[in-house]
């Protein structure tokens, strides 16, 4: 596990080039490398940004006009004393002033040895530590959304609650049994099985009312369906901004699913690529057109596609769209007059790029509305450790309910509860339990 007692230091923004670099460092010695490498004596003003030019202690040679920020603990992330160096990008300079700092007797970070840092010195809990972890790797706004919700302490607002609860329960159950040779009863057993029901129920809503990374989509899916040579791969090319899908005039060129992932006005969504849906004899495009239905019912938004009316074709698959949210669009509206047509299809041209900006406009708003509707269904996300920990807490729960309805031993049930207290500990601060955090922290980059 990491080491506590030393001084750190690493790159947090991408190696690379870039506008600027941000190094940071953390530990005892951070007020004293501030001194050696700006060469001001007097001690920083914590939280305050300062235009220093960085030496080189050992020469006095000048390295960086930098932006210098020094934070004193516990007031900063790791709750020790902290300082950042804002410099110009690139690798050269940020590796130049790493290499002093290492010279200084400061060591390289460890990949998540900041947050460990904070979570150490009560800064974070590991709730908190795998929501800044999930937030990094977020690339949609539901992920980000409840990344940034349990970052907040929203997730661990609802456990604590629940963990006071039960803890006041063993407090009781402690008490009488305490008073048993007075033949005193505090509590009925009806009151206290209702006790165990409520944290119980208050463990099951939050599983039932949160997502999970294996039962969720990385991101929307949007299917493009319609008959052959109605445009579905020209569409998708145009919308991923490259040839992907290869388009001719021969009907029937697309026989398997193509797909990739775009973003949409900051919204991270799959765009598949279809077989053209119509009667057929051959084995082959049967099978390709099996799979367009099959997308279908697995897409959350279907692109109708047609060069003349989608609305036929939407007849024919408006039972596998069921109520998902669908877009009737008519391609090729540069060899035809259209001024007829209905207000609600959207009219395009692949080839001239005519209503593209229209679609993606109205695909976009079909995209928020779904995000929005979908953070109003969940509470929560959680990973896998926290989902199969809160399972845990249930399952004991469960048994200590049941036991103490059958057998009214309260000894027994108590037994029990400081299991589910366990997993509970486990779950808040596994600190005992160096294999899950190096799991936790081990998985963050350099840097944080």
């Amino acid at each position: 596990m990491y080491q506590t007692n030393d001084d750190i230091a690493a790159l947090a923004t991408l190696s690379g080039r870039s506008a600027l670099n941000v190094i940071r460092v953390s530990g005892k010695s951070s007020m004293s490398i501030y001194k050696k490498t700006t060469g001001i004596k007097t001690s920083p003003r914590p939280n305050f940004v300062k235009l220093c030019c960085l030496k080189n202690p050992r020469n006095q040679e000048p390295v960086e006009q930098a932006m210098v920020t020094f934070f004193k603990g516990p007031k900063s992330f790791t709750g020790e004393d902290c300082l950042e160096f804002s410099v110009h990008g690139g690798s050269f300079v940020a590796n130049k002033i790493l290499n002093i700092l290492y010279d200084l007797g400061v060591r390289e970070a460890m990949p998540g040895e900041f947050a460990y840092r904070a979570f150490i010195n009560n800064k974070i809990d590991v709730l908190q530590a795998e929501a800044i972890n999930a937030l990094i790797e977020s690339d949609n706004d539901i992920d980000g959304y409840y990344s940034l919700n349990s970052l907040f302490g929203g997730f661990s607002k609802r456990i604590k609650k629940s963990l006071g609860e039960l803890k006041a329960l063993m407090t009781l159950c402690e008490h009488e049994l305490d008073f048993s040779e007075e033949e005193i009863t505090l509590t009925s057993h009806e009151d206290y099985l209702k006790r165990i029901n409520l944290i119980r129920n208050s463990i099951t809503k939050t599983l039932k009312t949160s997502y999970t990374k294996d039962s969720r989509k990385s991101c929307t899916q949007i299917a493009i369906i319609g008959k052959p040579n109605a445009g579905k791969s020209s569409l998708f090319n145009l919308l991923i901004g490259r040839s992907k899908s290869i388009v001719t005039n021969i009907e029937g060129t697309t026989r398997d699913i193509l797909d990739q992932e775009i973003y949409i006005e900051e919204n991270l969504v799959k765009i598949i690529d279809t077989a053209g849906i119509r009667d057929s004899k051959n084995k082959v495009e049967k099978i390709g057109i099996k799979r367009s239905f099959q997308e279908i019912e697995k897409s959350d938004i279907i692109l109708i596609i047609d060069e003349k009316d989608p609305r036929p074709i939407y007849e024919k698959i408006k039972k596998s769209i069921g109520k998902k949210p669908f877009l009737l669009i008519r391609n090729k509206i540069d060899l035809c007059d259209v001024d007829k047509q209905s207000q609600d299809i959207i009219r395009i041209s692949c080839k001239n790029h005519q209503g593209i900006s229209k679609l993606i406009t109205a695909l976009s708003t079909i995209i928020k509305n779904k995000i929005g509707v979908f953070k109003k269904q969940y509470l929560l996300m959680l990973n896998a450790r926290q989902e199969k920990a809160l399972l845990k807490i249930e399952e004991q729960l469960k048994l200590a309910y049941e036991d103490l309805k059958k057998n009214k031993d309260l000894t027994l049930c108590l037994s029990i509860l400081y299991g589910a207290m366990e997993e509970y500990n486990t779950l808040i601060r596994p600190v005992e339990k160096n294999e899950i955090l190096n799991e936790i922290f081990g998985g963050f980059c350099v840097g944080k």
